[in-house]
């Protein structure tokens, strides 16, 4: 069972989800909205082709790609954080 630190980062990440990824992202399936639906994430690759990892869904949420804008002026390094962690249940 993961520990309160970890489920109140994905909290916070869900807040930060509603507030900037919502409007182009499902959560509860795959099926594109405007961008990709988020569920299992971590099981498929980018439309670049590298495999999703901490690291590299940090690196797209802060530059963008493809069709994305980068976020990294506007949210946040612990909110990025937050966002991940928040991704990773979902």
């Amino acid at each position: 069972m993961p520990g309160a630190s970890t489920i109140a980062r994905a909290t916070a990440g869900k807040e930060v989800f509603r507030q900037n990824c919502s409007a182009c992202h499902f959560t509860e399936t795959t099926v594109q909205k405007i961008g990709p639906g988020l569920k299992d994430l971590y099981k498929r690759t980018f439309s670049n082709g590298r495999r999703v990892t901490d690291a590299t869904l940090e690196k797209w949420i802060e530059a963008g790609g493809k069709d994305m804008p980068g976020f990294k002026e506007s949210v946040k390094p612990e909110q990025i954080r937050a966002l991940i962690s928040y991704i990773k249940t979902l």
